[in-house]
């Protein structure tokens, strides 16, 4: 795929050099990703996401990353200390003033955000909670177990499976296995390898993409 999308990602900027290289990610030493100012890493298992982000904090290389499982995903950005303006507006005498404020934020790891143990967490609060952070700790774990995504050749037995790992990943890091019911997981559809999740709270007819922004600095 990348070498097949090489022209066209080329086209969107002609003021950079892209390349296609097919090696696979576990090959790569660490002396790859240190050459980089940002790195963007998508379709990793666990394991190699956190070993990428380790090696670019280490080095001062900004780190995203990503993926979509049909109507499903997630983004997560580690901008190590990250430095921004916020602008204020306030009204002096009648007139608009506008004013930046600098802010700094602090990110953690993939490790740290993914690792995250929710026993503190009031009961009250953790059922307000989205579920979308929990049902993508369920997927990578599936990822990790099966060395893939869930199949649709294999519809029936990768949702028992997923509702075990749900009971265990959950349970391990101090949340409710109901937190991703039984409902969510069996409103799961299994087309051409992509996990489309349809809401169940979604009205009928109505349609709209489900996704998880992880801002590193919420976990903490």
């Amino acid at each position: 795929r990348a070498e097949a999308s090489l022209s066209r990602a080329q086209e969107l900027n002609i003021m950079v050099t892209v390349r296609a290289d097919t090696d696979n990610v576990e090959d790569k030493s660490d002396a790859f990703f240190k050459q980089f100012n940002i790195v963007v890493a998508t379709e990793c298992s666990q394991d190699q996401l956190v070993r990428i982000n380790n090696i670019c904090r280490d080095n001062n290389v900004l780190f995203f990353c990503g993926d979509v499982f049909g109507m499903f995903g997630y983004t997560f950005a580690d901008l190590l200390n990250h430095q921004f303006v916020e602008e204020k507006n306030t009204k002096v005498d009648k007139l608009t003033v506008t004013t930046t404020i600098k802010k700094e934020m602090t990110c953690v790891p993939l490790q740290d955000a993914l690792a995250t143990h929710w026993d503190g967490i009031l009961t009250n609060k953790l059922k307000k909670m989205d579920p979308s952070y929990f049902l993508l700790l369920v997927l990578l774990a599936f990822r990790k177990e099966k060395s893939r995504d869930p199949n649709p050749a294999e519809r029936a037995e990768d949702i028992i499976e997923l509702k075990k790992l749900r009971n265990k990943t959950l349970s391990s890091v101090g949340v409710p296995p109901e937190k991703v019911s039984d409902e969510l997981l069996s409103f799961t559809k299994l087309d051409s390898q992509e996990l489309i999740l349809e809401r169940p709270w979604r009205k009928p007819g109505e349609t709209g993409v489900t996704s998880l922004l992880i801002e590193s600095t919420d976990i903490f």
